[in-house]
């Protein structure tokens, strides 16, 4: 196969991939590409260098489950791969073949469809371009679009426990970049999350979703009126409290949204009341890390 590469053979293959071909043709070469992926560092690197990766991104758009499976499991060797290349570089390049539309839309295809496997390898991937997208301008806007983020929290609606942790974790680290708070905001990410968040309380995945959930709520209503309003609206405060009334670590991420909340305005003030959250600010008052945010809330109020 590594003879095949080097006398030019991957663009010919390459170029069987495309639409004007019959659909056996294609899965044909498709399969092909998919072992110059897994045989060798040599060939993988070699396709790499045709472009090969845009053409995994055009193979990932597709309804035939077979192309998109090569695809991604292509895409999966491209990030396992040992090179002085980076994450962060491949990152790069597959955004500028424009890989997230498809990959976000083949999440939901795949979902649909019940193949286990392939929904796992794309919120894998997934969660790598999150990862990036905290300092890496290019590939956070590709990720930060609307479209794509919908398509993502659309998903968390619908994953089970084993894979929802992962796509929530991902979730969490696009709420670390402050311009896509906004984005987030607007794809009802605070009423999805609050909603996983009532609905998951118990299983073996259940301690790490909410700690990743508080972690984005956290994010995302820290300093925003507006946001911390909608949360309330959506019934996070049962939630939060109680949270606040454990030795649970995430009370570091629930009593601030509990405190914050006292000044969001008067509908934010009445829910508050409505769950007796006066009560526990007063008991904060005898805890030395919190008592400050206590007293400004019981101020604000």
């Amino acid at each position: 196969l590594e003879s095949f590469c080097l006398i030019g053979g991957i663009p010919v293959v390459m170029g069987l991939t495309s639409k004007r071909f019959p659909s056996e043709c294609r899965l044909e070469a498709s399969n092909f590409i998919q072992l110059m992926c897994h045989t060798s560092v040599l060939t993988l690197q070699m396709f790499i260098s045709c472009r090969g990766l845009k053409v995994l991104v055009a193979l990932l758009d597709e309804d035939s489950s077979p192309l998109v499976a090569h695809a991604l499991n292509g895409i999966s060797s491209v990030f396992d791969l040992q090179s002085p290349t980076t994450k962060y570089d491949f990152c790069r390049m597959f955004v500028r073949e424009g890989l997230l539309d498809p990959l976000s839309g083949a999440l939901l295809n795949v979902m649909a469809n019940g193949n286990g496997e392939m929904k796992m390898k794309i919120i894998q991937i997934l969660l790598v371009f999150s990862q990036v997208s905290q300092s890496d301008f290019h590939v956070r806007n590709a990720v930060g679009t609307r479209k794509v983020i919908r398509r993502l929290l659309r998903a968390c609606e619908l994953l089970e426990p084993e894979c929802l942790v992962l796509m929530i974790k991902a979730v969490k680290h696009l709420s670390m970049n402050i311009s896509l708070l906004d984005v987030l905001q607007n794809a009802n990410a605070i009423e999805i999350l609050v909603r996983i968040l009532e609905e998951q309380t118990s299983g073996p995945y259940n301690t790490e979703i909410s700690n990743h959930i508080f972690q984005t709520c956290f994010n995302l209503c820290r300093l925003n009126k507006s946001r911390q309003e909608e949360a309330a609206q959506a019934g996070i405060i049962p939630c939060l409290q109680r949270v606040a009334e454990t030795q649970s670590p995430l009370k570091q991420f629930a009593i601030p949204i509990l405190c914050d909340m006292a000044s969001a305005g008067k509908n934010c003030r009445k829910l508050l009341w409505q769950h007796d959250v006066l009560n526990m600010y007063l008991r904060l008052l005898e805890d030395p890390y919190f008592q400050v945010s206590a007293l400004e809330s019981i101020l604000s109020w």
